[in-house]
């Protein structure tokens, strides 16, 4: 009698085991668009539905540390975060000085495209002039970048030089935030609305009078990041006309290749648009056109039907990628902003972020560069005895040690009307006609013959 009772009271135990690990199950169902991930089989029956649905990205292995700052938005000469450890010996680098008379910064950071000094200056404007993206060539730069980053950072390893140097890059321009105490998390990955708002403050000098767009923040929700993402949507991927930008999908991991996409778009415009993939003989290690996914799964028409192919590509990576993200990635690789691995389906993280824009700048400021109207960059320098010498140094940037060989460095431009001003490669500084040099001369201008043999040159080199 007693065994029977034994019995019958582990059978009850085992059966309330049961019912218990039946409930959590069920909670764990009932709360699963709390935390756990929705299977794919779930996400077809939402799309189905046609409602909302949210984007499981492949992220890195990283450790983010420290509490991120709040974002936010001040003209570049009035930054002074990490100034002893990170802006100073940054300037230094670029030559960057203080006009003791007008209390303006000058130098590459503070000069636009045609060597004007600008307090309110941009990240792109910088970076799409050639002699400043050449800048970055130099392993001195890179070196002097990377100690900076690493005195200021305690998450930065100090033989990933031109990591730091990027992160150096994102300090000084306030691109997005770094984290307290000292951390700037370089392999954390980046939403869709932290990148579409680091690219629009890395285009916009600072504006106090704009507004958040009301119609915007009623799709995607209340964010500090919609005043500067907002201005992207229309060239993201994933943006609001369908609503497949979200408020499931605006926070959420941004893939490499809606990054790409977006870069390329925003910055590449009808170029991108009319680019002609056959063009182009890459065969990628890891993705293929995948065509028209949208109409050949039944989504076409519906809302959200841009994350809905997006979602179907990753679940069935063996199928390709649709057609415009898979265009991205051709165009991509011919600017040299990617190899065959392009790794499309993972998270983009913060320093890869900033590498995209920086080669995408450097590919813009060499298209600019190579044209032969207006502005036009070439490689002769002016000489203390007012000549003209040709050639390029060392990636066509001549520091100070030059100046002891009387190679002074001075860059021709073009007015819109053909007449001449001079830049100085040294600290960017602008010469026209009969101001006084560096040296103590004064620019007279140059003479037709001049101007023909730089045309000349130019055109055969």
């Amino acid at each position: 009698m007693k065994n029977k009772k034994l019995a019958i009271i582990i059978i009850a135990v085992i059966v309330i085991g049961i019912l218990a690990i039946v409930g959590i199950g069920m909670i764990g169902k009932n709360n699963k668009n709390n935390d756990e991930p929705l299977t794919f089989e779930e996400t077809l029956d939402l799309i189905q539905k046609n409602e909302s649905i949210t984007i499981e990205i492949a992220v890195p292995e990283s450790i983010e540390q420290g509490t991120e700052n709040q974002f936010t938005w001040t003209i570049l000469a009035e930054l002074d975060t990490y100034q002893d450890t990170l802006r100073t010996p940054m300037e230094e680098a670029f030559y960057v000085t203080t006009n003791a008379e007008t209390g303006e910064k000058e130098g590459y950071f503070y000069r636009d495209q045609n060597g004007n000094t600008v307090q309110n200056n941009t990240f792109k404007e910088v970076f799409t002039n050639q002699i400043s993206a050449q800048m970055l060539d130099k392993d001195e730069v890179i070196s002097a970048l990377s100690d900076a980053a690493c005195g200021t950072y305690a998450d930065l390893e100090a033989d990933e030089e031109y990591t730091n140097a990027l992160l150096a890059l994102n300090g000084y321009f306030n691109l997005l935030p770094d984290a307290q105490p000292n951390y700037c998390n370089p392999n954390s990955t980046l939403s869709r609305a932290e990148l579409m708002a680091m690219i629009m403050r890395a285009d916009t000098p600072v504006d106090t009078n704009l507004t958040v767009d009301s119609s915007f923040e009623s799709v995607v929700g209340k964010s500090e990041l919609n005043l500067y993402a907002q201005v992207i949507d229309k060239d993201a991927y994933l943006n609001t006309s369908d609503s497949s930008l979200n408020e499931k999908t605006y926070t959420g991991t941004i893939s490499r290749a809606e990054a790409i996409y977006l870069l390329v778009n925003h910055y590449y415009g009808d170029t991108f648009k009319n680019f002609d993939m056959s063009s182009s003989d890459v065969e990628f290690a890891d993705a293929k056109d995948g065509g028209d996914i949208a109409t050949e799964q039944g989504f076409a028409d519906k809302n959200y039907s841009k994350s809905y192919e997006l979602v179907w590509a990753i679940n069935n990576p063996d199928g390709g990628l649709p057609t415009d993200l898979y265009k991205a990635l051709v165009f991509a690789e011919q600017i040299g902003l990617i190899d065959e691995d392009t790794r499309w389906d993972e998270g983009l993280t913060k320093a890869e972020a900033i590498e995209f824009m920086i080669t995408v700048y450097g590919d813009i400021a060499q298209i600019n560069s190579g044209e032969v109207t207006t502005n036009q960059d070439n490689s002769y320098y002016y000489n203390e005895d007012g000549t003209f010498d040709r050639g390029w140094d060392e990636a066509g940037i001549t520091r100070a040690e030059d100046a002891e060989d009387g190679w002074l460095g001075y860059k021709v431009m073009y007015n819109d009307d053909g007449t001449t001003y001079l830049l100085y490669n040294k600290d960017g500084s602008r010469y026209d006609l009969l101001d006084t040099l560096p040296d103590g001369g004064q620019y007279m201008g140059t003479t037709e013959a001049d101007q023909a043999a730089i045309h000349e040159w130019y055109m055969n080199n």
